[in-house]
């Protein structure tokens, strides 16, 4: 069982109940409707951290490339362009239906191993595994 190394921020940029259903364990719940993302690059302690990489996702990647571009913007207003040493900011390709569909690890509320991942809807249901998908 890998560790994942301290220096990755995982960004789950979903609902509260998808959330509890399962996420990335030590990862961070972000609204998806989060418009002050200065405010957040503080809060998450981001700004001048270049030792960190942060790795956003939501259930199919939308959600969580939209955020993980509002991060990159905030974090380069004023800078120079991404460069050694600077801050690198990722979305998790597939979002949490790929990594579902491909059994790696995920975590409930509760902090305990699940292979369920929260849909989101009746449409995008179909793109998980039947025996990977929580009930809506």
């Amino acid at each position: 069982n890998r560790q994942i190394p301290v220096s990755v921020l995982f960004q789950d940029v979903r609902s509260p109940a998808e959330y509890e259903v399962s996420h990335l364990q030590g990862a961070v719940r972000i609204d998806p409707e989060t418009t002050d993302v200065d405010h957040l690059v503080k809060d998450l302690g981001l700004a001048g951290s270049m030792d960190k990489t942060v790795v956003c996702y939501c259930t199919a990647g939308y959600h969580g490339s939209e955020m993980a571009e509002k991060l990159r913007r905030s974090l380069t207003q004023g800078s120079e362009q991404e460069g050694p040493g600077s801050l690198k900011v990722y979305n998790l390709e597939g979002g949490l239906v790929k990594w579902a569909n491909e059994s790696k690890p995920m975590v409930d509320r509760l902090g305990q191993a699940t292979n369920l991942v929260h849909p989101y809807n009746n449409m995008w249901a179909y793109l998980v595994k039947p025996e990977f998908r929580a009930p809506l």
